[in-house]
């Protein structure tokens, strides 16, 4: 703003413009030796919501694809397989690196017994787990004279369907 002689600005006058240089993220996701692909990578904010959401690629390597302000943002990990990841990351502005390892998750059994709706004699049957949110064929076992079945699998979320001939 020219100023004439001896005019004085005051604060209602002036404008402030203060650039902020943004943060990007990128990275790589591994098991602790190899890089892992189409790992979940995201994070959330209270007041934004998903910031992004992607997946690594077949090298482990991710890209934000975002450019956030500079601060405290919890980045998030998620794969079948593998327990649930999370890191604190504070970015600072220009290109920001957060790699991660993997851990396996836990496993347990599943069990269980086939038996024939009429008269809950057992069934020698096929067992197929599939993952609930895509389908994916997990484990496929046949169950023994007695109908019963089990399966080690890592802690997730299934669908099991029994087919037995006849039935």
């Amino acid at each position: 703003v020219p100023l004439a002689d001896e005019e004085v600005l005051t604060g209602a006058d002036l404008e402030l413009l203060i650039y902020i240089e943004p943060a990007t993220l990128t990275g790589l996701v591994t098991d602790g030796v190899a890089a892992l692909a189409d790992v979940r990578v995201y994070a959330y904010d209270d007041t934004m919501g998903v910031l992004f959401d992607e997946l690594t690629d077949a090298t482990g390597a991710y890209d934000a694809g975002i450019s956030v302000l500079p601060g405290d943002l919890t980045v998030m990990f998620d794969s079948y397989g593998f327990a649930h990841g999370e890191v604190l990351a504070t970015l600072v502005s220009g290109a920001n690196t957060v790699d991660f390892a993997m851990l396996p998750a836990m496993t347990a059994d599943l069990t269980g017994t086939v038996t024939a709706a009429m008269d809950s004699s057992p069934l020698e049957a096929v067992v197929t787990v599939a993952r609930a949110d895509n389908g994916e064929e997990i484990a496929q076992v046949t169950c023994g004279v007695d109908g019963t079945y089990t399966v080690n699998l890592p802690y997730y979320t299934y669908n099991v369907f029994a087919v037995a001939p006849g039935y």
